[in-house]
């Protein structure tokens, strides 16, 4: 048996540095939504059926079989049901804003119970409803065939599976039977847009975009907080087409926008990514590689030949410990990793391990040299 246990070790040493940020431009319907419009969660709880004993055995999807069953006037209790073919299911769609009547939605779909797999199964008809205790309202009705994207099989002593085949979908199973159409002005009579990522300087980009634009026409745009722009419009373009016209114009709009100043890293996969505006401050980073090795064997043990020397052969555990030290020149990051480029080359110098440089950004971060929200998931 082989183990190898490997420490990385850091110093740093630096200094300040600042860079100018390049300028990206994007339509304002990228980076905004219409205050009140947004997507709804529906929800059900519904029965997929027809499947080849991958389904629930559990009593509380027996009851509900036989509770779907008696609403078509046939007299079944749970126990005249078998297992297998049937799952008790949880049933959700997001319902956008403007949903007219007829309006297909994707369906997902969840096991409730002890199910295999739901693929290849049928969705029986379910009312979707936005849930508000006593005032829940039906938006929508959903059945058909789900889709899981994997496969499980078992047997009486091995299984297999793929993916996740207790989760699925519908595709186009949803269908609107109650219009949705959120106010399109406040209470106050102005149009809310808010920002997707709260940013101040895009906030104020906005408003000088709507003006410039649309600012001859009577229209206005005030910066109400880092998150919500509002815009008054004049008396005679308060009706509803007015009003979808200018948004129509508004959304077109290209403003700058403010780049995320972060590092985000995960740890799962090794993955790390700057935004463009990542400063570092110029740096000497010295490495060291501690690494140990442990190493266990069996080696045989015999008794040395002869009458006199009685014994028996055995079996001697053996371990070995080995520990090497490797010493990395310093290495200078300079420059101040002003873009993702600049960035990307200063660390490129190092020559680390997606691993190694996730720590060298934590000691960046806890040392002060990095000018940038370092985010760990």
């Amino acid at each position: 048996m082989h183990r190898t246990i490997k420490l990385s070790m850091f110093a740093l040493l630096a200094a300040p540095a600042f860079a100018q940020d390049p300028v990206l431009k994007v339509p304002i319907r990228n980076i905004t939504r219409l205050h009140g419009a947004m997507n709804n969660t529906i929800t059900a709880i519904g029965l997929v059926t027809g499947l080849n004993k991958t389904g629930s055995g559990d009593r509380a999807t027996r009851q509900a079989a036989a509770n779907f069953i008696r609403r078509y006037n046939l007299n079944v209790t749970e126990a005249d049901l078998t297992s297998g073919s049937v799952a008790l299911v949880s049933v959700s769609a997001e319902l956008p804003p403007f949903a007219h009547i007829g309006r297909t939605l994707d369906v997902q779909v969840k096991a409730l119970g002890d199910a295999i797999s739901l693929e290849g199964g049928y969705l029986e008809q379910v009312d979707l409803a936005y849930y508000d205790g006593p005032n829940s309202k039906v938006y929508a009705v959903a059945a058909g065939i789900v889709s899981t994207g994997g496969y499980a099989a078992q047997g009486v002593t091995a299984s297999v599976a793929r993916n996740n085949p207790t989760s699925g979908r519908v595709t186009g199973g949803g269908r609107v039977v109650e219009p949705l159409s959120p106010e399109l002005l406040s209470e106050a009579g102005d149009l809310q847009l808010v920002l997707l990522h709260p940013s101040l300087r895009t906030a104020h980009n906005i408003v000088a975009g709507i003006n410039r634009v649309l600012g001859d026409g009577g229209v206005r745009a005030f910066v109400q907080d880092e998150a919500l722009v509002r815009i008054t419009l004049p008396l005679d373009k308060r009706d509803r087409i007015s009003i979808l016209r200018s948004l129509g114009l508004i959304r077109d709009i290209k403003v700058a926008v403010e780049h995320p100043q972060k590092v985000i890293v995960h740890l799962d996969t090794g993955t790390i990514i700057a935004g463009a505006g990542v400063q570092i401050s110029p740096c000497v980073v010295a490495m060291s590689d501690l690494t140990i090795s442990v190493i266990s064997e069996q080696d045989v043990s015999q008794p040395a030949p002869g009458i006199q020397n009685p014994g028996t052969t055995e079996r001697v555990d053996r371990t070995l410990i080995d520990v090497t030290i490797q010493d990395r020149d310093p290495v200078a990051l300079g420059g101040g990793g002003a873009t993702v480029g600049e960035l990307l080359e200063n660390l490129k110098s190092l020559q680390l391990s997606p691993r190694q440089l996730i720590e060298v950004f934590k000691w960046l971060d806890r040392g002060g040299y990095l000018h940038a929200p370092l985010e760990v998931q």
